[in-house]
């Protein structure tokens, strides 16, 4: 963060900057949702019968309130802005950067998912200027973060990106050759490893695994 704008940054401005961020109540820090119905992949998998889209929780419930909703779409258009506008980009590093300063955890896509390799490129950028908070993004954009790893580049060691399956109960995406990255699916066995789901809490607690690149693969109980 350039030393100018950490004077003159206020949580306020960083927040209508970026959109702000959410704080879901079962998951420790923070979440950074874009509409869920703009997904690319997830568009065509909710037509599919058992996919891992087919009930996709981010399109109902909370997630329809119309506060939400265009808190979802305001972070998506402030994601464009970035990606088209050079100089908003320098500022809406250093305002998400200051938003994550004192934020441990930090979950990319409660709803919604990447856009494109630059979208991708850009959440990088903001895990570099966050080097004290530990990122996690799930993603069923196989093909933009396999782009942007062959344009040579390296995912920063604070993001852990899961490939999670397309269908329930099938299997793991192939990462084979693709450093820094790990997988999740989604079971209707009794298999699942997701501590909220077999501890009964409903909650993380101190359970970190989804954003632990040692932890290869996390498998959520369908619910």
């Amino acid at each position: 963060m350039s030393k100018q704008l950490k004077t003159t940054i206020t949580k306020r401005f960083a927040n209508q900057v970026t959109g702000g961020l959410g704080k879901p109540s079962k998951m420790p820090g923070t979440a950074y949702g874009i509409p869920a119905a703009l997904c690319i992949t997830g568009s065509k998998l909710r037509k599919v019968p058992g996919s891992t889209c087919s009930d996709c929780y981010a399109l109902k419930n909370r997630y329809v309130m119309p506060n939400v909703a265009s808190a979802q779409y305001l972070r998506l258009d402030r994601v464009k802005q970035a990606l088209d506008d050079h100089a908003f980009r320098t500022v809406y590093v250093d305002c998400f950067a200051f938003l994550l300063s004192k934020v441990d955890w930090h979950r990319w896509h409660d709803a919604g998912d990447l856009q494109s390799v630059e979208h991708f490129d850009l959440i990088v950028e903001i895990c570099l200027a966050s080097p004290g908070t530990r990122h996690w993004l799930p993603t069923r954009e196989y093909k933009i973060v396999r782009d942007w790893l062959r344009l040579g580049n390296v995912i920063p060691a604070n993001l852990c990106v899961r490939f999670s399956a397309h269908m329930v109960d099938g299997p793991a995406p192939n990462v084979y050759a693709l450093p820094g990255v790990t997988t999740s699916g989604v079971t209707t066995s009794t298999a699942g490893n997701c501590h909220a789901q077999t501890s009964g809490s409903g909650h993380c607690d101190d359970c970190r695994a989804c954003w632990d690149r040692t932890v290869e693969h996390v498998n959520y109980k369908l619910h």
